[in-house]
């Protein structure tokens, strides 16, 4: 995402880039197996994260926004949906985004 911004928070960065070309919003998750060990746990925060994503999608309607959240060493108690949640909030969408 080169000309998109970005958002941090302890252990997750999210990248976002609005997409006039596109009605629906896209996301992903990336988690390498540097920062978290086991598989179980990356899948785990994986699933965590695209429930967050998928609500916040739900309230934010056809935007064309392409999202990527990339997870950095990060505790396996962390509460990773919490935080991620706060990571959503700090965008600010423009207010011509119906429009695009």
């Amino acid at each position: 995402m080169q000309k998109g911004a970005k958002v941090s928070s302890e252990g997750l960065r999210l990248s976002f880039l609005f997409n006039p070309r596109s009605r629906t919003p896209r996301a992903t998750v990336i988690i390498g197996a540097k920062s978290v060990k086991k598989a179980t746990q990356r899948n785990r925060f994986k699933r965590q994260i695209r429930a967050v994503l998928q609500d916040y999608i739900k309230t934010i309607g056809n935007v064309g926004v392409d999202m990527v959240v990339m997870v950095f060493k990060i505790d396996a108690n962390k509460a990773v949906a919490r935080d991620s949640m706060v990571l959503l909030e700090k965008i600010k969408l423009p207010s011509n985004h119906r429009n695009f």
